[in-house]
């Protein structure tokens, strides 16, 4: 990488004046801590008073008001989920795990359609305790990438303003599955993937015929454990990903681990691809999200790859465009790490901003709650 992508200005030593600020003399402490604990239901009681567009124009304002520019993480995250929210951005409400029509694909089998709801003992089996039903049953709740479409997975339910300002309130952000989405969307930059990715995204659907609410093609591929998926599938992967019109439904059993190996080939290469920008989206701010778990032990790696290019996702995917391979990758960002181009004091002062960031949206969002008018706390 070139060194030149990897230099910042510094941080303004003011703004660690003003947050070293928020922390009170030990005779204090008691008192600041029982009153800011008092204020927050002052303030949603407040809220309250309004009208329901007001309550939502409030909080997303305060959102925003809450990742200040100053503080270079809380910029990029902010600039992330604006580019998100905005019309360069693509998004969708429609329903995310769509199946392949059995009638188009494997019409012989005139397969009707059952469903295994999440939690049944069919659900159960084929998860193995593999698939956790609680993050399943939240999916429809969570913004999502899709490396298929190039688009955005809106929620099916808006979150509630209180709940938006009490998460800021304590430092966090109210939903961190936004900022990874975003992130991971501003990463995907290779167009040959999409094909791939959006076979992969489409509904899991068993021999017997029984869908998965919720699980996708890529869930069953990457849960590591034996099973079938039906005729219908296996036929749309082999027309519309190989091209290849020679095989039709009912697939003799015998050239079925055949065919899945076909499929698997093209699986690998794509969940290294998707798996490194997601863990990376989850690293941009240290906001709880989930890792996969080949990258589970990797978080000091990845938030070194982001003090190295100062949180900046545009740098981050023309990184990953010159080295996308996932071990060459981290390989990459640990002799940085060992002569960083931007110094080792100031790979350190980046990374020692990013501990600091909760207590920044706490601090912002207090002084964005009294512009409002809504808490007159000190």
């Amino acid at each position: 990488m070139d060194a030149r992508q990897m230099t910042c200005p510094t941080l303004p030593s003011r703004l660690f004046l003003t947050l070293a600020a928020l922390f009170m003399p030990a005779g204090n402490a008691l008192a600041s801590a029982q009153d800011d604990a008092a204020e927050l239901p002052r303030v949603l009681a407040r809220l309250r008073q309004l009208e329901d567009a007001e309550q939502r124009e409030i909080a997303d304002r305060v959102l925003f008001s809450a990742l200040p520019v100053e503080i270079i993480p809380l910029a990029q995250a902010r600039k992330a989920m604006q580019w998100a929210l905005s019309d360069e951005c693509q998004r969708a409400t429609s329903e995310f795990a769509t199946l392949y029509p059995a009638e188009v694909y494997a019409p012989a089998l005139k397969l009707r359609q059952n469903s295994a709801k999440i939690g049944s003992s069919r659900w159960n089996k084929i998860s193995k305790g593999n698939f956790d039903a609680e993050l399943f049953r939240a999916r429809p709740l969570r913004w999502r990438w899709s490396y298929g479409r190039n688009r955005l997975w809106i929620p099916k339910q808006a979150m509630a303003p209180e709940k938006v300002i009490e998460a800021l309130w304590q430092g966090r952000l109210p939903q961190p599955s936004l900022l990874q989405a975003a992130v991971e969307g501003l990463l995907d930059q290779d167009a040959a993937m999409d094909k791939i990715a959006a076979y992969f995204e489409h509904g899991y659907r068993d021999r017997d015929g029984y869908v998965y609410p919720q699980v996708l093609l890529d869930d069953i591929w990457n849960s590591g454990q034996t099973f079938g998926i039906s005729d219908v599938e296996t036929v749309a992967y082999l027309r519309l990903i190989e091209g290849d019109q020679s095989i039709s439904s009912p697939i003799a059993k015998s050239r079925h681990l055949g065919l899945y190996q076909r499929i698997k080939d093209k699986f690998i290469p794509y969940r290294d691809y998707r798996n490194l920008r997601w863990a990376l989206a989850a690293r941009l701010l240290d906001a709880g999200s989930p890792l996969p778990a080949v990258l589970s032990g990797k978080t000091k790696l990845l938030d070194t790859a982001w003090a190295l290019v100062d949180h900046d996702p545009v740098r981050m995917a023309l990184w990953l465009r010159n080295q996308p391979q996932r071990d060459s990758f981290l390989l990459e960002v640990h002799e940085l790490a060992l002569k960083p181009p931007c110094g080792k004091e100031e790979l350190e002062r980046r990374l020692q901003v990013r501990t600091t960031t909760s207590a920044w949206i706490a601090y912002a969002t207090r002084q964005a709650l009294r512009d409002e008018g809504l808490s007159f706390s000190r």
